[in-house]
């Protein structure tokens, strides 16, 4: 490609990045023009490559180009990979052809006219023999890469045909990423419709490509067309439990009667390094996740709801606590040597899919405990996170307006419900895993499970976290919990997510000052992780001090009914859902504001749990508590080295992590507990000197200067600056103070404009050892960035109007 060719691209490419709206004949021919560049045969692998990416980048948006406006040929990508894959030795020589080729194959492949499906049968079909690898593989991917997507009628039995005689995890994978781009094509009835393929302009064609006619008599051809449905979303009851059994071995569990579901690795070293050269597929446990959830539908009886929800203790790895599926009759068990099957069997919420789910993690769910964990964990964790991923966002697609899966194919609330109630469970079970890997897995999965469900997943995380941090546990647990807290945070912040959840804000905090501690810098961390995840959704106040409300007297808080009273909630696992329902329903979302409002309240979830009253205190307290911790810990840091650090890498981490969350905090807190933080901070930093906390100190002092640059300065200034002065009047040529601010307001700053430049032309002229000069430097860095740079003037999570506005 010439210097101007590769200009010209680059600003085409700039400009699409930029969403500059390209008219649709302009689209169409840019990328048809880029598409016959780049299958000319031999051309250079940098311009095949440059226009590969320029023709993806055009083509990427459904909705600004489809089939209706552009078609393209598919033998000319075939003839180039046919040719390119696989060379003799003496003739090798490795590029990214193949790859591009695959690449390109694979964003065109929608712009391939449905009929040339056949022809594309035709040619890759016989090329399948079974006595190598390489010859099923290679076909394999020419079948999966080039036939259109849209009308998989003809081929989807032979393909699932082919699958079940061929043992190898590299056919599984290509076929299991196939299986889920069309499991959630076809929520849509209408991308199947045979009629669109007549209605298509077939002008794409090149020489040689010709168009056999099948016979069309095993084909049905409905006046209203009513899609792909099958017995379990577009699949047969037989290919369902192919796929099922794929399911299972996937997971690498080591059953005893495995068989030979595990011999696959085995098989697939017979495999050339030529094959390894193609497009890889998408992680198999990102595509079973996403065929399972895309099958689901109401699509059989329903049985009724599961009530076995988590108890209130973890449950021992027994395969017990996750909710059972009714077991099979006597009938159906006799009859299924037979091929038969009772038509009035029932399922989960009435979905196949979703029952199918529930028993897999039944029979898995030992594999899910932290005393039985393996390679295996990892696949676990990580499927039941894309399963909720991908819930959530079919979920979300469905309450759109232009959906167009049918009404009686979509989810259901009981679906939703039933599916939180499978997972819970061993979801809990993995949460205290020591593996990075699992608990990041487990995190996502419950924050998912957190907003589909909350009722369903805070009181349990609620119930493992209070007594590991009231109590001295081991580490570890208390580590895990904390996390679990912070997965699910939405529930708590956000009334919008589960209105009842604010009214156990402040008594988790409570309970998490002493996770700020020097000596574990992991509980730290964890700590101030969520604290940060809380303080961006909230604004910290004081709500007795409101005119406009009114406490609530002690005697007027909802207390548990007579006949509870002096005993013990029952632990049998069939009325933990109901005490939660009836206690959560007999409060109104007025009664749950009352209670917030109550400055010495009864914590409800710890009245559930052992019927005492606790104090939730308020959030004036908590905010002096904290700073209190933050103060105590930055007192004990080890001194500082010779850069101007505190002690090693995970103190530095640490002081960095605890004042990131002093930020988040000092923004979002209320007009009178600001004051009250900024009066501690400057008591502090004004009556003590702490050689080893000069820069912890300098970043505590920045956190209420980033929230309120006009009260810091007001404060810190002049008293700051007469210190300085007073120093170097003494002889001192070096500021061996923690009173030092900076701020990131320039308005503010020009109005000590005068004073500011006599302060820095006296340390020009009165610094003159290292430390000190070393601190004029970074005072005059300082404030020249202040002055230039463009930084944003609220970091709050609100407009400014609706923050100041009463009773927010």
């Amino acid at each position: 490609m010439s210097s101007l060719g590769r200009v010209s691209n680059h600003v085409a490419t700039s400009w699409c990045m930029l969403k500059c709206p390209i008219p649709k004949d302009r689209r169409v021919r840019l990328a048809k023009l880029y598409f016959l560049v780049s299958t000319i045969p031999g051309m250079p692998i940098n311009t095949v490559a440059t226009c590969a990416d320029a023709f993806c980048n055009l083509t990427k948006s459904k909705k600004k180009i489809s089939i209706d406006d552009m078609r393209l040929p598919w033998k000319p990508i075939y003839e180039i990979l046919k040719s390119d894959l696989f060379l003799k030795r003496r003739q090798f020589e490795y590029t990214q052809l193949s790859w591009c080729m695959g690449y390109i194959a694979s964003h065109a492949r929608r712009f391939f006219s449905p009929a040339a499906t056949e022809e594309m049968l035709e040619t890759f079909v016989p090329m399948l023999d079974g006595t190598q690898l390489n010859n099923i593989l290679a076909p394999q991917y020419y079948l999966l890469t080039f036939l259109p997507l849209t009308h998989p009628q003809s081929y989807l039995p032979m393909l699932f045909r082919m699958w079940e005689s061929i043992n190898s995890y590299m056919y599984d994978d290509r076929m299991l990423h196939f299986l889920s781009r069309l499991a959630e094509m076809h929520v849509d009835p209408s991308v199947s419709d045979p009629r669109k393929i007549a209605e298509l302009p077939d002008d794409e064609r090149v020489e040689g490509e010709g168009r056999p006619h099948w016979s069309k008599e095993d084909s049905k051809d409905e006046v209203n067309w009513q899609g792909l449905y099958r017995d379990v979303g577009i699949f047969s009851e037989h290919e369902w439990h192919l796929f099922m059994c794929k399911c299972l071995a996937s997971m690498e569990i080591p059953l005893a009667d495995a068989g030979s579901l595990t011999t696959g690795p085995n098989a697939d070293s017979q495999a050339s390094f030529e094959i390894g050269r193609l497009p890889k597929p998408d992680w198999r446990i990102i595509s079973l996740a996403r065929i399972i959830v895309y099958s689901m539908a109401q699509d059989g009886q329903p049985v009724p709801p599961s009530n076995a929800p988590t108890p209130l203790f973890s449950p021992l790895p027994s395969g017990m606590s996750t909710p059972q599926i009714q077991h099979g009759t006597v009938k159906e068990f006799l009859a299924a040597p037979l091929g038969k099957k009772d038509e009035g069997r029932a399922y989960l919420a009435g979905s196949k899919a979703l029952d199918s789910l529930a028993r897999l993690i039944a029979s898995t769910e030992s594999f899910f405990h932290p005393s039985n964990s393996g390679a295996w964990t990892n696949d676990l964790t990580a499927f039941i996170k894309y399963i909720v991923y991908d819930f959530n966002k079919r979920w979300h697609e469905e309450q759109q307006p232009d959906c167009e899966t049918p009404l009686h194919r979509r989810l259901t609330k009981t679906m939703k419900r039933e599916l939180v109630k499978s997972l819970r469970t061993v979801t809990l079970l993995a949460m205290f895993s020591q593996d990075s890997t699992t608990v990041g897995n487990i995190q996502s999965c419950l924050k998912s499970m957190c907003v589909m469900e909350p009722d369903l997943m805070l009181h349990p995380i609620l119930e493992r976290a209070v007594p590991s941090l009231e109590a001295l546990v081991e580490t570890q647990r208390t580590i895990a919990v904390i996390k679990g807290l912070n997965a699910v945070a939405p529930a708590i912040v956000s009334r919008s997510v589960y209105y009842p959840g604010a009214k156990h804000l402040v008594p988790i905090l409570q309970l998490l000052i002493p996770g700020i501690d020097l000596n574990d810098p992991s509980k730290t961390l964890c700590t101030t992780a969520f604290l940060v995840e809380i303080s961006q959704f909230i604004k910290f106040g004081d709500l007795t001090t409101n005119e406009d409300s009114h406490p609530v007297p002690f005697d007027s808080e909802p207390t548990l009914p007579a006949t509870n009273a002096g005993t013990l909630p029952s632990f049998t696992l069939d009325d933990v859902d109901s005490n939660y329902a009836d206690l959560e329903s007999r409060l109104s979302d007025e009664e749950e504001d009352a209670l917030l409002k109550v400055s010495d309240s009864v914590s409800i979830f710890v009245v559930i749990l052992t019927l005492c009253e606790d104090s939730t205190g308020s959030f004036p307290d908590w905010i002096a508590s904290f700073v209190r911790r933050v103060i105590q810990l930055l007192e004990n840091l080890p001194d500082e080295g010779p850069d101007g650090s505190a002690g090693g890498a995970s103190e530095i981490q640490l002081v960095d992590a605890v004042t990131g969350a002093c930020s988040q905090i000092c923004v979002h807190l209320s007009e009178p507990l600001y004051d009250l933080v900024l009066n501690m901070i400057f008591d502090y930093a004004s009556l003590n000197v702490r050689p080893n906390a000069v820069r912890a100190i300098h970043q505590l002092v920045e956190c209420v200067a980033n929230a309120d640059p006009v009260k810091t300065l007001a404060k810190f200034f002049y008293f700051c600056a007469r210190n300085i002065r007073i120093e170097l009047e003494n002889g001192a040529s070096s500021l061996r103070t923690t009173s030092v601010t900076s701020s990131q307001h320039f308005l503010q700053l020009l109005k000590y404009k005068d004073e500011l430049i006599s302060l820095l032309q006296l340390l020009h002229s009165k610094t003159y050892s290292k430390r000190g000069y070393s601190w004029s430097g970074k005072l005059l860095s300082t404030t020249l960035l202040t002055l230039t740079h463009t930084y944003p003037m609220e970091n709050k999570f609100v407009n400014p109007d609706e923050w100041n506005a009463s009773g927010a």
